[in-house]
């Protein structure tokens, strides 16, 4: 079979592009293509324009060479002892090539200086693995949270792992980050928010009620004089039932939620669902709406929100056929920094369960961002606000500012008992700020899993467990 020119040079290219896989290598072979005479530029544009077509999709869908897998010596990653520090590691390959190299570990403290590093070699056979145990019982480290960067470098190219750990949690100092004034700031948005008539009232809604549950539609007025639309649910049965307040996701409406043995409180706070009322802002823009003034800040609203969510449950308990000594606030993503931040507002409540939380320990969240290179939603969204500028906005700010808001510096005062739950491979929370906040915690009646293998869901264990849980706390035979 005779090849033109062109042909040869596809060949070459693919079989280069098939065995080194890898997106710097391709930078490099098209910054050699510039550099041909020009009389070879013809054909090898036309090769460049195959490359760069498929480069994107190539990018995407390939496997990664590398992945880690890493176990701590205790459960969630939280060590009592720092002698207890340690991981068993695991690498596994998935090239057709050997692999010799090394890895390079480093740990770093919540404030991300270095307190630990060291290189280890590595050789993997083709499609094989390695593992070693990891035992940092012995350098001694103090009560905080840890970042461990793993980064490994073969013949095969670059691979980067982390991992977040916790040591001595009950040790843990109270966040130094805290303002002075977080105790007034919140008081007063109470105050506020007394001095508006709530105009409680709920109607039952026909066509979303059944056999089974009665469906009412709840409404009132809250901080800024904004009206809130929530749902309630209620077993169409005798009795007095305990009650789940809760409370949504990032601009994540909730619809009505049936359960056999509680009622239900689908709450949509202000710019979400039936509450989104004036709000038009886009996905990117809610969480910084008036950022710059903490006192206009969308969040001092939306907590009151919540506050007066809660609120309605105890003042209409007895009318509506509930239990309001067995109130249960729980959320998932935005919604479970809510109910930490409630739960210490309005501390009436019989427990908390707090699910793959957002925007919990921005400081760690932007400094992760930083560390990594990797910035997805929010921290994406969050440094595109303050690198604007706009309003004389900077990044120490910005922080400033969410210091009121972050449910961390509600951590420590939650009294009630907890249930948290996170994900090692969230986007959108790293591991090190889940860290952090259960660092945070001191009533000593928490529950907390963590996932190792999970991004965006929970598994089935916690969701199991969270049913058991929710027994015995509300104590529903």
């Amino acid at each position: 079979m005779k090849y033109n020119n062109l042909n040869i040079y596809k060949i070459i290219l693919l079989k280069q592009f098939r065995s080194i896989n890898s997106l710097p290598v391709l930078m490099r072979i098209k910054s050699e293509i510039f550099r041909l005479p020009f009389n070879k530029i013809n054909h090898w544009m036309v090769v460049l324009a195959i490359l760069v077509s498929n480069t994107t999709i190539s990018a995407q869908t390939a496997a990664p060479a590398n992945s880690f897998f890493l176990h701590p010596y205790k459960k969630n990653a939280i060590f009592s002892n720092k002698s207890q520090v340690g991981f068993m590691l695991k690498v596994q390959s998935s090239l057709s090539d050997r692999q010799r190299g090394s890895i390079a570990l480093e740990i770093k403290n919540i404030d991300g200086k270095s307190v630990y590093h060291d290189n280890i070699g590595v050789f993997i056979n083709p499609q094989g693995s390695y593992s070693k145990e990891l035992d940092f019982g012995r350098i001694g480290l103090m009560p905080g949270a840890y970042s461990l960067f793993l980064n490994m470098t073969t013949n095969a190219g670059s691979s980067i792992g982390t991992f977040s750990f916790l040591v001595d949690p009950d040790k843990v100092a109270i966040n130094q980050n805290r303002p002075a004034d977080f105790n007034s700031f919140w008081e007063e948005a109470v105050k506020e928010l007394y001095t508006i008539n709530p105009n409680y009232q709920y109607k039952k809604r026909s066509d979303l009620s059944n056999s089974g549950w009665e469906v009412y539609e709840v409404s009132f007025q809250s901080l800024d004089n904004i009206t809130i639309k929530s749902y309630l649910s209620i077993p169409n049965k005798k009795g007095h039932f305990p009650v789940t307040c809760m409370f949504c996701d990032y601009l994540t409406e909730l619809k009505p939620q049936y359960e056999k043995e509680r009622a239900v409180m689908s709450v949509n706070v202000r710019g979400v669902g039936l509450s989104k009322g004036i709000y038009k802002t886009d996905f990117s823009q809610y969480l910084n709406l008036d950022e710059n003034n903490r006192k206009k800040f969308i969040y001092r609203g939306v907590y009151m929100d919540g506050y007066r969510s809660v609120d309605f449950l105890f003042k209409f308990a007895t009318s509506l056929g509930l239990d309001s000594s067995k109130i249960l606030l729980k959320g998932v993503g935005q919604g479970a920094g809510l109910c930490a931040a409630i739960g210490v507002l309005l501390p009436k409540a019989k427990g908390i369960i707090m699910e793959r939380p957002l925007f919990v320990d921005v400081r760690s969240l932007i400094a992760n961002a930083e560390s990594t290179k990797v910035s997805n939603f929010p921290a994406n969204a969050m440094m595109a606000y303050y690198n604007s500028h706009i309003y004389g906005m900077n990044k120490e700010v910005f922080l400033k500012n969410w210091e009121y808001f972050d449910p961390i510096n509600f951590a420590p005062y939650i009294s009630c008992p907890i249930l948290y739950g996170f994900t090692y491979k969230s986007n959108q929370t790293p591991s090190i700020c889940n860290h952090s906040f259960i660092g945070q915690l001191r009533n000593g009646s928490e529950d907390i899993l963590l996932c190792t293998e999970c991004a965006d869901e929970m598994d089935t264990k916690f969701y199991g467990f969270q049913n058991t849980w929710i027994n015995e706390v509300l104590n529903i035979p």
